[in-house]
């Protein structure tokens, strides 16, 4: 460990990273990067890995860089399938949650209370959850009318909160 701040290494280490937007966890961190030409989004993520908060499934507990992560749905929402477009994303204290292009929410990690709005009776995934999961928590508002509005989301020690302004 060293108390000097250190430059990341890899993609987000480079002037022209395309970053913009980071946030952490307790012991991860999740960025997103903009393609200048394209404008694809891509989320990058490093550090604990130990309840499925990267959504990595794998055996891997720790990831030391910033690491390319793609998030794929865990089951089909609406007929659909596959990579998860992403806006924002957000770091709970051991979760990880992220904004798809259509304001869909999905989560990933820990679950013990319930923590990632995907409810905990019947879950395969009751305690930690290593798979990007659609939200299915209790709506207080609709989502945004439009796309001129936004979706807000922020996640703490074991909740998160939605809100469309």
């Amino acid at each position: 460990s060293n108390a000097e701040p250190q430059l990341v290494e890899g993609p987000l280490g480079r002037v022209d990273s395309g970053c913009f937007a980071i946030c952490s966890g307790w012991f991860d961190i999740l960025a997103l990067t903009r393609d200048k030409d394209s404008g694809e989004v891509t989320l990058l993520g490093w550090g604990r890995n130990d309840k499925g908060q990267l959504g990595i499934k794998s055996a891997q507990s720790y990831v030391p860089l910033p690491r390319v992560l793609k998030p794929l749905l865990a089951s089909k929402i609406d007929g659909n399938e596959g990579a998860i477009l992403i806006q924002s994303a957000c770091c709970g204290a051991e979760s990880s949650h992220v904004l798809d292009m259509d304001d869909n929410l999905f989560s990933t990690g820990w679950n013990e209370h319930g923590n990632l709005a995907i409810g905990l009776e019947g879950v395969i995934c009751s305690d930690y959850c290593p798979s990007w999961m659609a939200t299915s928590g209790v709506r207080v508002v609709a989502p945004p009318p439009s796309k001129s509005e936004r979706m807000l989301f922020a996640a703490g020690g074991a909740h998160m909160i939605t809100m469309a302004t």
